[in-house]
């Protein structure tokens, strides 16, 4: 199902700083997710699927899917699935619509953040949707993504994750 295998995908952070989104990158980051915006439920419904496969222990953190006694396929049937999956799609295009607007998309990801603290993420959950929302994009795009556009992806997946953990401090995501 789709064109892309390779787990790792995105390159690893080289250091703790976040890293600073070029113009060029906001470009491609936006190009390739034009594609994903056409059918967020479906390709949400996508990229949770990648996941749950090669990630089967991230399917427990879903009630849903603890009802569906773990199973995949009535897990991605379940309606409260595809709302989710819309939802994570239509959060993820705002933070693409607002790259170039880091003071007002960074307190939306601590809030984020905040909200699923609850749920103990640990790094490798972090690493985990962001490969699964490479091979997402790579297959809505139709073709692997080039070192640049991984690059690109992997700096923004790097400033999501970090503003996230910020809003693990409590709660409401306030320090």
């Amino acid at each position: 199902m789709g064109c892309c295998t390779s787990k790792k995908v995105y390159p690893e952070p080289k250091t703790s700083a976040e890293p600073v989104l070029t113009n060029n990158d906001v470009e491609m980051i936006q190009k390739d997710w034009k594609v994903v915006e056409q059918d967020p439920q479906g390709n949400g419904l996508l990229l949770f699927r990648r996941l749950f496969e090669e990630n089967p222990d991230v399917k427990a953190k879903f009630y849903f899917s603890m009802e569906n006694s773990l199973d995949l396929d009535a897990t991605m049937k379940d309606e409260r699935m595809g709302k989710h999956a819309k939802g994570v799609i239509d959060t993820i295009s705002v933070a693409v619509s607002l790259l170039q607007d880091l003071p007002t998309l960074v307190p939306i990801l601590v809030q984020l953040g905040g909200s699923h603290a609850k749920f103990n993420l640990q790094d490798e959950h972090f690493k985990a949707v962001g490969d699964a929302l490479i091979w997402t994009l790579e297959n809505a795009v139709g073709s692997p993504l080039d070192n640049a556009a991984k690059d690109a992806w992997g700096k923004l997946l790097t400033v999501v994750t970090e503003n996230m953990k910020k809003g693990f401090l409590s709660d409401d995501g306030e320090k």
